[in-house]
């Protein structure tokens, strides 16, 4: 039986895993099944290091684990192993292997099955059967590596996703330091301040007509029993509501 301390370290360790996964998912090329292009993958196949939509999940389970192994996102607890190959590839180094010779064919979508066992059992479009290390696959310079900024984010900033049934997502590039431009996040928020500051001395707020406000809120009780809720306005107040007429109910 496992104890305390024990049960805990894993709750740790699923909730950081948990955290990679969700900012691996905001990533702009992983927010797409790896294969159907659907939106909002929420399964894995981790020893491909794809994210994949349900129906393209069952595909991969037909294939044996010998070729894919899928995990839910949501649903599964993952291991270092597994979530370390995630970060390493990603639909977009995969799909530049396992399609580099793909050109512009477009597969129909009722061709899935078809597809992805050509893709991945066949290695159809495959330019060397031996898979290569993802860090050697050259990547297309619009949709950047992210995997460095992801590995910065998780370091610096362990508490920017609070779990449970609901995730709260924090940006990875504006967390700690800015990772494009080094300026630090803090920075920017006491300069926002300062701006905000010089601004209202500029422009001092506006000011109520508190007998005019008055005015307006005693006349909406015009026919009714007064309630003693609004007061009335004082002598010498503005008049302009007096014509104000409310239309009788039946």
């Amino acid at each position: 039986m496992s104890t305390r301390l024990e049960r805990l370290a894993d709750k740790a360790a699923n909730e950081k895993h948990t955290k990679i996964l969700i900012d691996l998912l905001q990533q702009p090329y992983n927010r797409n099944c790896a294969d159907c292009k659907r939106k909002d993958p929420r399964w894995a196949s981790w020893n491909l290091g794809i994210f994949v939509c349900i129906r393209c999940s069952g595909i991969h389970r037909s294939l044996g684990t010998h070729i894919s192994k899928v995990k839910s996102v949501d649903l599964d607890t993952w291991v270092p192993e597994q979530i370390e190959n995630m970060i390493q590839w990603g639909n977009q180094r995969a799909n530049a292997y396992w399609e580099e010779n793909l050109g512009d064919q477009q597969i129909p979508d009722g061709s899935m099955d078809k597809w992805i066992k050509a893709k991945y059992e066949q290695k159809k479009w495959v330019k060397n059967e031996e898979v290569p290390n993802p860090s050697d696959i050259k990547i297309t310079e619009n949709q950047p590596n992210m995997t460095e900024k992801i590995q910065k984010v998780i370091k610096c900033n362990d508490n920017s996703v609070e779990l449970g049934h609901h995730h709260h997502y924090t940006d990875p590039t504006t967390e700690c330091k800015s990772i494009e431009t080094g300026q630090d996040k803090v920075s920017n928020h006491e300069t926002a301040t300062i701006k905000t500051t010089n601004d209202s001395k500029n422009n001092p707020p506006y000011k109520i007509d508190m007998a005019s406000f008055q005015q307006q809120l005693s006349m909406l009780a015009v026919g009714r029993p007064s309630t003693g809720l609004i007061p009335k306005a004082p002598e010498g107040s503005d008049k302009s509501w007096a014509n104000f007429v409310i239309p009788s109910r039946k």
